[in-house]
């Protein structure tokens, strides 16, 4: 998986086209602010990663060969790919080096996600190049840039294409109706000028957050809910905030039905006080959500049931964008056989970190950030998601077909697991999953 990671990162900038509205020549300035940040990257995982063996690797030669790159880099996207590498090469899923934000907004014009192993278009922008290129949803994507998705570097690509290199254009391979051929899709900028902060939290949703800003795809964060034939409440929680109000107000609105369909799909984790929250107001009794591994110690979180926790049937959905708290919930619900999952193999990102912020002021203030993981998830059975993931209870997920009409097979076979009705046209209605801003 380590020489995955690398390869995505590196062999994109190797290939890359450079934007000439974020063209930037390399100064010997952005050099020298290329080594201070290959530094601080190192002492940030040096004085918080919560393994200090790393897993083995041998970071004198990864950050000697860092510093190499960071010496011959050319551009500055070469020069983040050789910090982004140093990082990456631990293999852990909220481990990054976050650069500098460039000075515009990225629009591929196209969105990808991942379906069982396979990797689709899921969203195109209208009259974008990608548009009139013919690119379209449910589009089976077989290489980006020569690489073929997989599970285990889809999210290194998305970072690489986003944060590390952006390109001016991205040569797709794509099968439809037509057959296999290669696309190449221009990429639009609009600069636009950005408040230099990076943020993100302790629950390490930060890297997520600034991967669906570049996206820049619209995702309503609020949860939404539905009732289908009055008995089944249908939630679409989207995250897991630090505001508990909003779990508890879902749950005295699901309390009165007698089923109730929780789903996670493209919920991406985030706080720990909203997991917690979530399982005490599903449980009657002392659940062990985990064992955290630190530096220091092995510690385990135990979570007490809230009040009137809901006592109805439970069906948890699940995709691959499901990471983190979101897979953690859905393991619970299979560990304690409180419910039922269906859906896909969710992403298998499972850790706690922190998010770093620093800043460089010599000439112009450079804000950057790395995330590094400070504890390790272990389940109470014993076992880590991380790299692994949820495998539900039930494999459900759309085909190509259902992707082009707006079908949602798996809300539907849900809804119908707990005695209710509803087509998966009908489905595919009832929450709209994303769109472009």
């Amino acid at each position: 998986m380590m020489r995955a990671t690398l390869v995505c990162l590196l062999a994109l900038v190797s290939t890359a086209r450079p934007f000439s509205a974020l063209a930037q020549e390399l100064s010997g300035l952005d050099r020298s602010r290329g080594h201070t940040m290959l530094r601080q990257a190192r002492s940030d995982l040096e004085r918080l990663y919560y393994d200090t063996a790393f897993h083995g690797v041998d970071l004198d030669s990864v950050f000697a060969e860092a510093e190499r790159r960071t010496d011959g880099a050319r551009s500055n996207s070469e020069l983040f790919a050789a910090i982004a590498a140093a990082m990456s090469a631990l293999d852990d899923s909220h481990t990054w080096f976050v650069p500098p934000r460039r000075a515009g907004r990225i629009q591929y014009g196209w969105s990808l996600q991942m379906i069982g192993d396979d990797c689709y278009v899921v969203a195109v922008k209208p009259e974008s190049d990608a548009a009139a290129k013919h690119v379209e949803v449910a589009d089976l994507v077989h290489a980006v840039e020569g690489i073929r998705p997989t599970r285990d570097n889809f999210w290194k690509l998305q970072f690489a294409l986003y944060a590390v290199s952006p390109r001016a254009t991205t040569r797709l391979t794509l099968e439809n109706a037509d057959g296999v051929q290669d696309v190449s899709v221009e990429t639009y900028v609009v600069p636009e000028v950005r408040v230099q902060n990076l943020s993100g939290s302790d629950g390490g949703a930060g890297i997520w957050d600034l991967l669906i800003e570049m996206e820049n795809l619209e995702r309503d964060t609020r949860d939404r809910y539905a009732v289908v034939a009055d008995s089944v409440f249908v939630w679409q929680m989207t995250g897991f905030g630090t505001d508990n109000r909003a779990i508890d107000d879902m749950i005295r609105r699901a309390r009165p039905y007698p089923a109730l369909v929780l789903d996670l799909r493209d919920n991406h984790g985030a706080a720990v006080s909203g997991l917690e929250r979530l399982v005490s107001q599903f449980f009657d009794s002392v659940v062990v959500l985990d064992t955290l591994r630190t530096r220091k110690q092995r510690k385990p979180e135990i979570v007490k049931p809230q009040g009137n926790p809901y006592r109805g049937r439970l069906v948890v959905l699940v995709n691959s964008e499901s990471a983190s708290a979101a897979e953690m919930f859905a393991r619970i619900v299979q560990l304690h056989g409180r419910g039922i999952v269906v859906g896909d193999r969710t992403a298998g990102m499972v850790t706690q970190a922190r998010f770093v912020s620093h800043e460089i002021s010599a000439g112009k203030v450079v804000a950057y950030a790395t995330e590094v993981t400070v504890a390790d998830v272990v389940m109470s059975d014993g076992r880590r998601l991380e790299g692994a993931g949820v495998v539900p209870d039930t494999a459900v997920v759309p085909r190509g077909t259902d992707l082009r009409a707006g079908r949602d097979p798996t809300l539907a076979h849900a809804i119908a697991l707990l005695g209710g009705s509803l087509s998966a046209e009908q489905a595919g209605r009832l929450f709209p999953r994303r769109s472009w801003q």
